[in-house]
């Protein structure tokens, strides 16, 4: 038996009545009768969109920046002092506060109604709540069996790991394809970052997908009319799941021979991060969030240098040094390998008791690090290093210790293998942005082991790169101690180095 509105209380009507006009409420099904009434089609013929790219989190710069532009370029201490003085504003603190209300409150409901059921599952559905992904989701259910679906959405949709449960529909339930594009020299968008990659997909409902159609990198119209012409690769599904088993990500082959190389790569070598017996796994740990900077931040050298993606270079954990500036005004100097009196200069110390207990556990060992902002655009997409002790690293900068007691020697043999032209190869199909945990653990990392003749050539080498001031001493003299591969040197000078 319905329920008359008529009876429902005032107060509860009215609720209800503001409700549909804040958020311009749709039932599809009383909108479009003819589409979902019964004994209808039961969808769409055609879905088209493009949908936002937004993320459901607060911005407090770019809120701010409305009222104060200089928001965005100040640095920690000074934006917040600007923002406290701006929300002494009735009217702004309650826009502020609505704002984010607004914001949490309609990310509960996507998750939480029940009307959008294509999340990641774990980790993989961590990270940033992307608004697109339920637009996707719409087009795809709202269409009818047979009909089809096609957007302009972020490249996350073919390889973000919270996109994965959207693949697995795509892959399952439709055929479909897809087109990369890059929008080097802004050809595509003028006003949009030259580094910015978005894909175009196209999914026909019903059935399942064997190969997807796709082509990537699309760079100009020329590349465009070539892919339409037929410039297309098909890429096998079977060897998407061998790739990316768990996050289904689909890699921006480029050619066929592409894809016989990587095939053969994922032949010989294990995922980094699959289990393989005898042998130490890999842990990662964001030591610092962006959670954990509010007011811990400082300029007193007393605390522990706080290491931002940009001072991490291949095998060089300082390659740059902070001069002047903060925020996006910040000024940073490039630090040469071979630069006389080069040494971490970082921009901010965190003190040791604002650091995280979890982090406290590795900040005094030795660790690697590498930079997970990796555009493809960049001249090397991965770049890792060895992290000296007494150090914090910042939320762009995971770090990985082999196994519960930290091996030297596992860290140097993997750092041989992950700054290589060939794993930067593939992850340069894998990455959009960001080299996500995800993407790391999908690559096929050799497991070297002590035994090896080689070993001992890549590690020494290795440690030579990594072994360039002072603060790596003790390292340079802990494989000394184990493996007698190099000479101990005194602890108060730097090591040979490269």
């Amino acid at each position: 038996m319905r329920a008359d509105p008529a009876t429902a209380p005032r107060g509860v009507r009215a609720a209800v009545e503001a409700l549909r006009a804040q958020y311009g409420l749709l039932h599809w099904h009383f909108a479009f009768p003819g589409v979902f009434g019964e004994g209808r089609r039961g969808g769409f013929d055609l879905v088209l969109g493009n949908p936002p790219w937004d993320t459901l989190s607060p911005d407090a710069k770019e809120f701010f920046s409305r009222y104060d532009g200089r928001v965005r370029f100040q640095a920690k201490a000074a934006q917040e002092r600007t923002i406290a003085t701006l929300c002494e504003d009735a009217t702004v603190a309650a826009e502020w506060a609505r704002t984010r209300r607004e914001l949490f409150a309609t990310a509960h409901f996507l998750k939480e109604s029940g009307r959008f059921t294509m999340f990641a599952p774990g980790n993989l559905g961590k990270g940033d709540f992307n608004v697109y992904r339920m637009f996707v989701e719409l087009a795809l259910t709202l269409s009818r069996e047979g009909g089809r679906a096609a957007q302009i959405v972020p490249d996350g949709l073919y390889a973000g790991a919270n996109c994965m449960a959207i693949r697995e529909a795509l892959f399952t339930r439709c055929t479909w394809g897809l087109l990369g594009f890059e929008n080097a020299k802004g050809v595509w968008f003028p006003d949009v970052d030259t580094r910015a990659k978005f894909a175009l997909y196209a999914a026909r409902r019903g059935g399942t997908t064997e190969a997807v159609e796709a082509a990537f990198v699309i760079r100009s119209p020329e590349a465009l009319r070539f892919a339409l012409a037929g410039g297309t690769l098909k890429l096998p599904v079977t060897m998407v799941k061998e790739f990316s088993p768990d996050a289904l990500a689909v890699m921006e082959f480029r050619s066929q021979r592409d894809i016989d190389i990587a095939t053969k790569m994922y032949a010989r070598w294990p995922k980094f991060g699959a289990l393989v017996p005898g042998t130490t796994h890999r842990e990662y740990l964001r030591e610092f969030e962006s959670g954990h900077v509010q007011g811990a931040l400082t300029e007193d050298p007393s605390g522990l240098p706080h290491y931002e993606g940009r001072l991490v270079a291949q095998y060089d954990h300082r390659a740059k040094g902070y001069r002047s500036g903060r925020a996006r005004a910040a000024r940073w100097e490039d630090l040469p390998f071979d630069s006389p009196g080069k040494s971490v200069q970082p921009q901010w110390y965190v003190p040791r008791n604002r650091i995280p207990t979890q982090a406290l556990a590795r900040v005094d060992e030795f660790r690697v690090g590498f930079c997970d902002v990796g555009s493809p655009t960049n001249e090397r997409t991965l770049v890792a290093t060895m992290l000296p002790r007494g150090c914090v690293a910042g939320a762009k900068i995971p770090t990985i210790l082999f196994g519960s007691v930290p091996s030297h020697l596992d860290a140097l043999l993997f750092l041989a293998t992950a700054n290589t032209f060939t794993v930067d190869f593939l992850v340069r199909m894998k990455v959009g942005l960001t080299v996500a945990l995800g993407i790391l653990d999908s690559l096929p990392i050799p497991r070297i082991s002590a035994d090896v003749p080689r070993a001992r050539e890549l590690a020494t080498r290795v440690l030579r790169l990594v072994c360039t001031g002072p603060e790596m001493t003790p390292l340079w003299n802990a494989i000394a101690d184990a493996q007698g591969w190099v000479e101990r040197v005194p602890e108060d000078a730097p090591p040979p180095g490269a």
